[in-house]
């Protein structure tokens, strides 16, 4: 992969964290957290709790031809995990992380500019590859779990 994208889902959970569209995990999660809100993770979802989780998963990338300078085009992909005990608020999570994905360098919309710690990526595309779809249900804690895929195209700025 190149060298000016690291860690692709650190950029789209922070993307989804500065869309509102879930809450940064909490440091400790024994030291309680607001049940009916909705928190990002990287990496993988937590054991337990919280119920409301979204965990956002690098998945490699597709390497398409260079460019005529020799540079590489690569293009990281991410798996987005969404867990949650009602079957339709987890889809409706779901299709908000699409759309919101869709959302990014739509025309009048313009690119996206998004800050890891200190490292600047502009967005120019998420583009959705798998929509969401139902992947499992976690019998202990009867919890639907989603899934979708999708791969960006961002430089480091």
């Amino acid at each position: 992969m190149n060298d000016y994208i690291l860690r692709p889902a650190d950029i789209i959970r922070q993307l989804l964290l500065d869309k509102n569209v879930f809450l940064p995990a909490p440091a400790d999660l024994s030291s309680g957290y607001d049940q009916e809100s909705w928190y990002g993770f990287t990496g993988g979802l937590p054991e337990g709790d919280p119920d409301k989780s979204v965990a956002v998963v690098d998945t490699g990338a597709i390497e398409q031809p260079r460019l005529m300078r020799g540079q590489r085009v690569t293009f990281p992909s991410v798996s987005v995990t969404i867990r949650c005990p009602n079957y339709a608020e987890g889809y409706d999570k779901a299709r908000d992380i699409e759309n919101t994905f869709d959302a990014v360098g739509i025309p009048g919309g313009g690119v996206t500019n998004v800050t890891v710690g200190t490292e600047q990526y502009k967005l120019n595309a998420v583009t959705v590859t798998s929509p969401p779809m139902k992947t499992g249900y976690e019998e202990q804690n009867r919890r639907q779990v989603f899934t979708l895929l999708a791969r960006l195209s961002a430089i480091k700025l």
